[in-house]
């Protein structure tokens, strides 16, 4: 028998599931419009109706405000003490997938000021971006130790306690951009052994040390771009990093540190997507460096530090010569003179 079932609304509920396979079931009528079939992404609202096809078997999810997964557990009668017990906060909506294996927090753009308490233990998503969060304390998300995916992004976030992500070991994705961080030199990461990606552009970061990085053998996309970070650390580069993000920062293009700068830029371009974009700060003086070692490189706001000519700097080597080349002069003068007062004295 066939059955027709496109133009239908139907949602992509995880008791639908089965609608993506009947095709491959040989106790089901084939479905001759299955391609054409579409339904409602439940927790996606701007992916909104999705071609079935489209879909990836985690995409059909069940909403739930509270459940107990009984097969687990047996203290479903106690539900407050019971840990296998969980209620969805009251500002969001929660979803898992089929076999639990995903379990979603969805709290995104609902006017949040701090994290919400007793976030599902089962959560393996959490969505906190477009709120107005302006701190994670150390107990944020303490109970939280599935969490694989944190968006945290497009908030007001100023400071993270360095135990903030402490219990969250299993954390593979971390954004933070678009909030007011100004230093992310604390080693908030350091339990963080399993992240890949972490985003930090679009704040005001000031500093950043790869070394915060140290505790993270797996990291390997970060963005930094859009801060007001004027230098790093460079003998601190992971060399697990992938890619790397920098541009839209007022990077310091002296000669001491703009030289080593330009250097590690093209020696790291694979990684780099975006060097060719990293330029100078616009608030650089625009001195003389002919005779000052430390001074800054003339005209160069406008320019990518790949492009800045620094052959007008001082470097050590240049240095020595000159000293070198001093030395010699001096000597000769003396010398000179010596033979001078000499020849003088009929010597």
């Amino acid at each position: 028998p066939f059955l027709y079932l496109a133009g239908n609304a139907v949602d992509c509920h995880c008791d639908m599931k089965w609608l993506q396979d009947i095709n491959d079931m040989c106790h089901m009528p084939f479905v001759p419009d299955w391609k054409n079939i579409n339904c409602y992404n439940l927790m996606d609202e701007i992916a909104g109706i999705t071609w079935i096809d489209e879909l990836d078997p985690d995409d059909f999810l069940c909403p739930y405000t509270e459940q107990c997964i009984a097969f687990t557990c047996d203290c479903c009668e106690y539900l407050d003490q019971c840990p296998c017990f969980y209620r969805c906060p009251s500002e969001c909506k929660c979803y898992y997938n089929l076999d639990r294996s995903i379990d979603i927090v969805n709290c995104t753009g609902t006017g949040l000021t701090e994290i919400p308490k007793n976030i599902p233990v089962s959560a393996t998503v959490i969505l906190l971006d477009r709120n107005n969060i302006t701190f994670i304390s150390n107990d944020a998300f303490y109970r939280n130790n599935k969490i694989i995916e944190l968006h945290l992004n497009n908030n007001k976030i100023s400071q993270i306690d360095s135990t903030a992500f402490e219990t969250s070991t299993n954390l593979k994705f971390l954004y933070l951009h678009s909030n007011n961080l100004t230093d992310a030199s604390e080693n908030f990461t350091e339990s963080l052994s399993k992240l890949g990606n972490l985003t930090l552009h679009d704040n005001s970061l000031m500093k950043f040390d790869f070394h915060s990085l140290a505790n993270m053998p797996n990291i390997q996309y970060v963005t930094l771009m859009d801060n007001n970070l004027t230098t790093l650390n460079l003998h601190e580069f992971v060399s697990t990093l992938q890619s790397l993000y920098l541009s839209g920062n007022p990077w310091l293009c002296d000669c001491s540190f703009g030289i080593p700068f330009q250097n590690w830029l093209t020696k790291n371009a694979q990684i780099l997507p975006d060097a060719k974009k990293v330029t100078c700060g616009k608030s650089i003086k625009k001195s003389s460096v002919n005779h000052d070692i430390l001074g800054a490189v003339t005209n160069v706001s406008e320019d990518g530090v790949l492009n800045v000519d620094f052959s007008s700097c001082i470097t050590p080597e240049k240095l020595s010569v000159l000293v070198e080349d001093k030395l010699k002069i001096i000597i000769l003068s003396v010398m000179t003179s010596v033979l001078i007062i000499v020849g003088v004295a009929g010597i």
